[in-house]
């Protein structure tokens, strides 16, 4: 595959510079770039909490990822302890939660329409903050969902296809919401995008190995109705992140000095072109409407 990353083509021109004129003066940035242990270590460990924006997503990637991984040890106490199911046959409950990943990948594919369409018109920047439909889309999906796991998954009496169902809507609501916002982050920093996701990864991961640790323990004290309770009010509270990011998601990228932020330079021409284009409209309807006049006085 060809090279696309912009400071490594510049590398490469820099070199080809340098060979075909036998010029030194000839390098790139990065070439120039501070590779001392503290440079390192300020690059990949300090600068993501140097981005203001990335600290919330990666709250908010924490959060989500947390309440996944503890809804999945509630499966046992819902099948196997209440219901009789067989390991075996409780992990055959998981085929939900992979049936709507797959749906919510299409899913997430129809929802970025919107965005794909303002490409030419916004000159390859369209608003980053479209990429939050998705995630704005999926909040109350992933709350309905676990409060109707709790609720049905309590009472042994209910059919186990009931809470089964639910899984369907935590995977699609889990999918939609984690791509939308991880493309939301790409858009957002760019040439930073691999340590921005490297940071909200390590975060995730972190966090989704711990959680289960203690949920089990929660669900058997508390009962997996009011376990889930609390979890679908936790999920309830985030699931407004989203709407905050898409309000506010621009001011706070132009304040950082890792958001090259294109969309918000590009609004400006795509503003003063569509002024042009109603100047247009509007002298084109008056010489329709002079010839118009000029005929029937004739």
């Amino acid at each position: 595959m060809p090279e696309t990353y912009s400071p490594i083509l510049l590398v490469k021109k820099a070199k080809k510079l340098r060979e075909s004129t036998g010029d030194i003066q000839f390098y790139a940035p990065h070439e120039k770039a501070d590779c001392t242990v503290k440079a390192l270590l300020r690059r990949t460990v300090f600068r993501p909490f140097e981005m203001p924006i990335l600290v919330l997503i990666m709250a908010y990637f924490s959060m989500i990822c947390g309440l996944l991984y503890s809804l999945f040890e509630t499966f046992p106490v819902i099948w196997q302890d209440l219901r009789g199911f067989t390991p075996h046959q409780t992990s055959k409950i998981f085929i939900g939660v992979s049936l709507g990943s797959v749906l919510g990948r299409y899913l997430q594919l129809y929802l970025a329409r919107p965005m794909k369409k303002l490409i030419p018109k916004w000159h390859g920047h369209p608003p980053c903050e479209m990429n939050l439909y998705g995630t704005m889309f999926a909040g109350p999906f992933l709350v309905g969902a676990i409060f109707w796991l709790g609720w049905t998954g309590a009472y042994a009496y209910i059919p186990w296809w009931v809470p089964a169902l639910s899984t369907i809507f935590l995977g699609l609501s889990f999918n939609v919401a984690y791509i939308s916002m991880q493309c939301y982050l790409v858009d957002v920093y760019l040439t930073y995008a691999a340590s921005a996701l490297a940071a909200a990864t390590i975060c995730r991961a972190f966090v989704g190995a711990v959680v289960p640790l203690f949920t089990r323990q929660m669900f058997i004290g508390l009962g997996t109705q009011w376990a889930c309770t609390l979890t679908g009010c936790f999920a309830l509270i985030i699931c407004f992140s989203p709407f905050v990011f898409y309000k506010y998601g621009g001011r706070l990228r132009s304040r950082s000095k890792f958001s090259q932020a294109l969309d918000l330079k590009m609004k400006e021409r795509v503003e003063a072109e569509e002024k042009l284009e109603q100047s247009k409209t509007r002298d084109s309807s008056y010489l329709v409407g002079q010839s118009s006049n000029t005929k029937s006085s004739v």
